[in-house]
């Protein structure tokens, strides 16, 4: 910030991303509503479709529920909650304020065994070994995320995780209403399997923290990733830009680029979203333990690791 204050002016709220929720919600409906005859006539066209622009709607719906979480789009947050909301009927689940709530934790202690969810637990990590139960692992990379912080930090229900329930639950009838049917419904839970899992804008859960053995810069535990796909997840590939600078919103993650990291060679760089993605299946050197791993103060520490693996 001594070097560049002009940053400060990038921490601007942005509610132009409520646009942004609206048309992929907007786009997500719509087409789960359309495309139910062609279930029946083509159900392997049908599944396409939700497989290509369901699933990218949904990879770029899960990241815009992150801008939700971090409070980008208002000044208050009753609103940015209600903005999360809003994104939830794009996935028919409730998301936004569990993810909120993990998310915090995964900025405020990451990568610490314990605390951090994303972090995948002992029991995956003994399980899902080798190419073909690392690509089933992935494929079913939404139920960890769903199920996991029960496990690592389990507690009882907020408030506001209750209320996004509710708002869900009134949106599945809502659908039903709409459409008349329950094909709908099953579009938008096949465009969810498909758009967390087996799925190029999937690749960032895979890019943003994992360590790959040929990066030269595999000592970092953040990567950044400059290419194509940033265009339909609001710029998520700017992740080690996010997690220096996380009051800056997605669509100003590339000025800060700009500013402080273009010319930065320390910066982790993945250049392919989907060869990552591939090289974690297909690698028997990238296992789920490849994450480097903090002490409860933020430290990279040999201890940090005994203490992840010793439940193994």
């Amino acid at each position: 910030m001594k070097e560049h204050p002009e940053i400060r002016e990038l921490f601007a709220k942005q509610p132009v991303i409520i646009l942004y929720i609206a048309g992929y919600v907007g786009t997500m409906w719509g087409t789960a509503i359309a495309a139910a005859p062609l279930l029946k006539e083509n159900p392997l066209l049908w599944a396409a479709l939700a497989y290509c622009l369901g699933g990218s709607l949904i990879g770029g719906i899960t990241l815009l529920n992150h801008e939700c979480g971090h409070r980008h789009l208002f000044e208050s947050d009753l609103a940015n909650r209600c903005a999360g909301y809003f994104a939830d009927m794009g996935m028919l689940l409730p998301v936004s304020a569990s993810f909120r709530k993990y998310h915090k934790l995964h900025h405020t202690t990451m990568s610490v065994y314990g605390i951090d969810t994303d972090l995948p637990t002992p029991v995956e990590q003994s399980i899902f070994k080798g190419t073909i139960l690392k690509a089933v692992w992935l494929a079913l990379h939404s139920l960890w995320y769903a199920f996991r912080p029960m496990i690592v930090r389990p507690g009882p229900p907020q408030v506001w995780e209750i209320l996004a329930w509710v708002c869900t639950i009134s949106s599945i009838a809502l659908m039903r209403v709409i459409a008349g049917h329950w094909l709908g419904h099953a579009f938008v839970a096949l465009s969810v399997f498909f758009g967390t899992g087996l799925h190029p804008t999937a690749a960032h859960f895979i890019v943003e923290h994992f360590v790959f053995p040929d990066n030269p810069l595999s000592v970092q535990d953040t990567n950044s990733y400059y290419g194509f796909w940033n265009l339909f997840l609001f710029n998520s590939g700017y992740h080690t830009e996010h997690h220096d600078f996380p009051e800056v919103p997605c669509n100003k993650l590339h000025e800060l680029y700009e500013i402080a990291y273009k010319n930065d060679p320390s910066v982790s760089v993945v250049p392919s979203f989907v060869e990552a993605q591939f090289n974690f299946i297909t690698d028997d050197s990238v296992t789920l333990k490849s994450k480097i791993l903090r002490d409860r103060k933020g430290n990279i520490t040999q201890a940090a690791r005994d203490d992840f693996y010793k439940a193994q």
